[in-house]
């Protein structure tokens, strides 16, 4: 899903893997607060979106836009 994998992108681009691993070694709970957070916010996006896709589905256009709105390039 498009949605889903700019979420992943966004989250990688504020969260490099070093930081998550000095995290990690240094406060394991910030470590599992954060993973909590993470997974909390994909699924509220996740419920938005299955909520908003069927509305944008209805709506006229162009056909490249609803392509890379269903994330489908």
């Amino acid at each position: 899903m498009f949605c889903l994998k700019g979420v992943g992108e966004l989250w990688e681009a504020v969260f490099p893997e070093s930081v998550l691993l000095a995290v990690a070694q240094n406060d394991p709970d910030t470590l599992d607060a954060w993973a909590i957070a993470f997974v909390q916010t994909q699924q509220a996006q996740l419920q938005l979106w299955q909520k908003w896709l069927p509305l944008l589905d209805r709506l006229p256009l162009p056909q490249a836009l609803a392509g890379q709105i269903r994330g489908k390039h």
